[in-house]
């Protein structure tokens, strides 16, 4: 396996990061799309990295603006800013790789916003691991957990992980303005997982969507949370992913 890092521009720099196979011609290609607070680092993209290049499978991240290495600062932390930088790697691989088939693994909020990207993906087939599909609720209760109106009247909440995030208020009614994702329509064959212990995207909302989008594949992981870090569970996920790339009946 290869690594390499690399940056694409667009009004800013969108640093990025490849899993390539050692030798041979690519036989299809992933992009890695993070959750919230995270970034293109994540353990679940390494590791899905290092199974699919052993098949000859490549895998590109990248990190959303005010995430992971990204030199843009949240005032361009929109849902737009999202959705087009995830459609400029998109773009990017297809002039690549035109033969390989495509994919999106996409966590919580990156599969909320490969959702809401999803009718220009439309060559692409969506892995969703416990996508935000009512990403406003989410970032209320279970993210910042708090109200509306206190994140009105604070106008900022500083939330995140290694790098913190300062939020503004205007990411909440950014987050409003957007269709329900469980209301948009799906055409790309798709695989949702999903822990039955997710505290952050409840189950209840993922069944929901599933109702709605009867086509999608769902698995449930017994005893998973959203972070799926208990032992053997992000293996578990990389097996149902490969499966559905790689495995019978496609």
């Amino acid at each position: 396996m290869t690594v390499k890092r690399f940056s694409l521009t667009r009004d800013y720099k969108i640093k990025c990061l490849a899993y390539l196979p050692e030798q041979g011609s690519v036989t299809s290609v992933t992009l890695g799309v993070h959750g919230f607070a995270g970034d293109k680092e994540s353990s679940m993209l390494k590791a899905l990295g290092k199974r699919l290049t052993e098949r000859g499978g490549a895998l590109f991240a990248f990190d959303f603006p005010a995430h992971g290495e990204s030199p843009a600062m949240e005032d361009s932390l929109t849902v737009l800013n999202c959705i087009n930088d995830l459609i400029f790697l998109a773009d990017y691989v297809r002039a690549r790789y035109p033969a390989a088939e495509k994919f999106i693994f996409a966590t919580s909020f990156g599969g909320y916003i490969s959702l809401l990207a999803s009718d220009k993906l439309s060559d692409f087939e969506f892995i969703l691991r416990a996508p935000a599909v009512t990403m406003p609720k989410i970032l209320l209760d279970t993210v910042l957990k708090t109200d509306r109106d206190t994140f009105e009247k604070n106008g900022v909440i500083t939330c995140g992980f290694e790098r913190k995030l300062s939020l503004p208020f205007s990411f909440l009614l950014d987050l409003e303005d957007m269709e329900d994702t469980r209301r948009l329509p799906l055409s790309q064959r798709s695989l949702i997982i999903h822990g039955t212990n997710d505290s952050v995207v409840p189950l209840e909302h993922i069944l929901e969507y599933c109702d709605s989008h009867p086509d999608a594949i769902l698995r449930l992981m017994e005893g998973a949370d959203h972070r799926f870090k208990r032992k053997g569970e992000l293996d578990c996920v990389a097996d149902l992913t490969i499966d559905f790339i790689y495995g019978k009946g496609r």
